[in-house]
Parts: C-alpha cells; structure tokens; sequence
C-alpha cells in the first residue's frame, strides 16, 4: 500500500490499514485481522500471505488529512499459487486546508488600497489586496494546514505592505482570521512668533494645548529672536483618528495685553500691548464745565468765561444794553451764562490737561450763543418800535382831518 496527499507524490506516514481474509479465516500466525502502517515513504506492506482473498481497508488516518472511516473505500486482491509481485495499491488522501480571513481598520484618513502578504511558516506564500472596493475584508482560501513534505503543521501570519504614514498592527490568528490596524502617525510642526507693542520684558512662555489639553511650552526670548517652533506633533489622535486641533495660550504677563493670531497651519503670533497707567485716565465727568444763567442787570457788567486755550487767562467779553433813542424804552436785557466762581477756579485747575482744543471750541460755542441771543432780540424790538410808530401816525393824520373838517 502506497499512501499519499491527493494529486501528488507526498508521502503520508502513520496511516493505518485493516487486513482480512474475505472469509474470516486465519492470515498467519493466528490472526485473523492484521493493521498495517505506512512508514515515512508512504508504504504499508505485508509478506507470505496465504493463498486466498483479502480485503484491506484504511483504518485511521492522520489528522490533517480528509478522513471518514465510515465512507473510506474498501480494496480487495487475492493470492494465487502462480503469484509472484502481489498486489500494489496508491491510496490518496485530500489535504485538509483552511480559509484565513483578514480584516481592515484605519485610524486617521484611509488610503486607496493596501497589499497584505500571507506567510506560511515564515515563508511568503500568497498575497492579498484591500480597498474600499471590497469593504477592506479579504481571505486567503484554501491553504493547507501540514508541511507534509517538512513533516511539520503550518503557522500563517499576515504582514502588510509599509503604508508610508501609517503604523501597522496585527491581532488575531489564522483561525480566527486577522485584524490589520493602520495608525496614521503623521507629524506636523508649528511655529509661534512673539511681537511686542511696547517696552519688552527678558523672556515669556507660551504653552501648546492638543485638543484643549496641555502638551508642552517654549520660551520666546531675545536669544531665539522671538521665534520657536512645536515639533513633532501627532497630526491625528491615535484612538478616534479625527485631526488634533492645537491652539496656543501664553503665559500672564502683568501689564500687558496678549492677543493671539494665525493657526495651527501657518503658525501663530503673539502680540502683547503695553496698558496704560491708570494715572493717564481722568473720569470723563470731571471734565464737565458747569454754566449757570444769570440775570445782567448791569449795561456795563462783565460777563467771564471760562476758556481752555490758556488755561492762566480768562477772555472777557463786555456787552452793553444799548438805550432806545425813542421814548426812552431799552431792549430787554441778555441772559449770559456763566460759571459759578467756586467752580471756576476748579475748572482752571483742571484745564490745564484738557488743552488748547477742548477750550477753543467751548469759547466758540459760548460766543455763538451771545450773539445768537441779541440778535433775535435787536430784530423783535425793531419790530415793535416800527409798529409803534405807525400806530402814532395813524392816529396823528385822522386826528389832523377831523380838525381841519371841523374848521
């Protein structure tokens, strides 16, 4: 008996085979069943057979072969007085084989299509490709579990093909198939730059955050020009595979403002303005004048007010009541404002800060008014003089008729 693998040469040893004479009876030595083993060529044999008819079928069967005792085939041969070669039998057995499924995953963006190779032993033996096109799912079918020609069981491990940013990692075995995990470890670098507005102090820090957490801080000085850079950041996060977002917070400098700009892709820049002593800043109220109206009952009365273009002098303006020439009657008087005294000299104190300006225009402002008011006064008293004197020459020429009528 020649027992090999199924449509080879391979030998199969450790396989046994059941001998027995067609009618039970004895076959040597008194035995009426004989098992019979292939060795490591394959070969199961028997000599000085008795005259007769035998039946021999496989027993038992090596585990990584196809074998059901059930259904194996029965052989039968008979021994002749004339025979001189016996009788010869190739039994084939079919190799057991497995299907390995491998499987996909990507954390950060996917590419196109990746190779996955197959290893038998150590030994490449197959290769596979994964795309969006099949799901990333793919197994390598048929492949047989013995090294019948090493006499060994096989070990089938995966390897990708390098994806260039990506970290690969296999779990799972050949039984219960294998998950490829693709990391993206892409780096990115960010550059952070410092201006100053204002005096400058000997150094600051500025602190990196990846997704709102702190990660590291550089320190900005006149050594560095002002200028650093993050290197070395993962560009995904290893676990979700979303894009890292970084952003930049300095450190609290006392009297300065901190103002960032730019992003994590074109760098950002940090500006500090110097604040302002809070000396410099007077409460916009203070500032106020505060004029009251009063009543000039003096043609002659000087009326002062306060102006801001030299704070140690005051402009006067002198306005008179000018007398009607008719009847004695005098236009009404100008209501002036003015400042209060006690308020005047706090104001001039205060003046000198405000300037040239603010003083110009309030002296404007004041004058406008005066003369907006006295002429509107000098048009309405015209126009009562001019009605009166109508009126009385009316009355004078109707009063002058009736006396020359009468007559």
């Amino acid at each position: 008996i020649y027992k090999v693998v199924e449509g080879t040469k391979t030998p199969i040893e450790g396989v046994q085979f059941q001998l027995k004479r067609q009618d039970n009876g004895e076959i040597k030595d008194g035995q009426n069943e004989i098992i019979l083993t292939t060795n490591a060529d394959g070969i199961a044999n028997i000599k000085g057979l008795s005259v007769g008819k035998y039946i021999v079928k496989e027993h038992r069967a090596v585990d990584w072969v196809h074998f059901d005792p059930v259904t194996a085939p029965t052989y039968t041969f008979e021994v002749t007085l004339d025979d001189v070669h016996g009788s010869f039998f190739k039994v084939g057995n079919k190799m057991k084989t497995m299907d390995i499924p491998v499987k996909k995953e990507w954390i950060g963006p996917s590419q196109s299509e990746v190779l996955v190779d197959l290893y038998a032993n150590d030994e490449k033996v197959d290769t596979i490709a994964l795309s969006q096109q099949t799901n990333w799912e793919a197994t390598f079918k048929d492949k047989p579990v013995y090294d019948a020609q090493n006499r060994k069981d096989i070990t089938y491990t995966v390897k990708e093909q390098t994806v260039n940013g990506y970290q690969s990692k296999v779990t799972g075995d050949m039984r219960k198939g294998f998950m490829i995990t693709n990391t993206n470890v892409e780096e990115i670098s960010i550059p952070v730059k410092k201006e100053w507005i204002g005096p400058k102090k000997e150094q600051v820090e500025v602190i990196l955050y990846a997704d709102g957490v702190e990660k590291e801080t550089v320190t900005l000085n006149e050594e560095n020009q002002w200028e650093s850079t993050f290197t070395h950041l993962l560009k995904y996060d290893q676990t979700t595979g979303k894009e890292i977002e970084y952003t930049v917070k300095e450190k609290e400098i006392e009297g300065y403002t901190s103002v960032i700009t730019g992003n994590q892709q074109d760098g950002f820049v940090v500006t500090n303005t110097k604040m302002k002593d809070p000396k410099d800043y007077e409460d916009p109220s203070s500032n106020e004048t505060t004029l009251l109206p009063i009543e000039n009952t003096d043609p002659k009365e000087t009326t002062e007010v306060p102006v801001k273009e030299k704070p140690t002098q005051d402009i006067k303006i002198n306005k008179e009541k000018e007398a009607d020439p008719v009847k004695g009657i005098q236009k009404p008087s100008v209501k002036k404002p003015i400042t209060k005294e006690e308020s005047t000299e706090k104001n001039t104190k205060k003046e000198e800060k405000l300037g040239k300006a603010s003083g110009k225009a309030m002296h404007s402002q004041q004058k406008l008014n005066v003369e907006t008011v006295q002429t509107s006064d000098s048009t309405n008293y015209l126009q009562y003089v001019g009605g009166i004197c109508v009126s009385m020459m009316l009355i004078g020429y109707l009063l002058y008729r009736k006396y020359h009528k009468s007559a």
